[in-house]
């Protein structure tokens, strides 16, 4: 909250935080805030909603799709410090 960004804009915190948490997006591994700006849209929305499953969600699992045969299934996020 003290990003000057932030306080220019609150709604920026999204992508503030993203760019902290995020190691690695395909071949990507400097992750900055600039590199979140310039997702597309729909992407930062995937991102989001995934960041907020894994970290609001209490069941400990998510639900996802294999992309090769496109199977759902859930699987387990175990938090590093488990």
């Amino acid at each position: 909250m003290k990003d000057s960004a932030v306080i220019a804009n609150p709604a920026y915190k999204r992508i503030i935080v993203l760019s902290r948490v995020i190691v690695r997006l395909g071949s990507v591994t400097n992750i900055s805030a600039n590199v979140i700006e310039n997702l597309f849209v729909s992407d930062l929305a995937d991102l989001q909603n995934f960041y907020e499953q894994i970290n609001e969600d209490s069941s400990g699992t998510i639900k996802t799709i294999c992309p090769k045969c496109e199977h759902s299934f859930d699987v387990e996020v175990v938090s590093p410090g488990e």
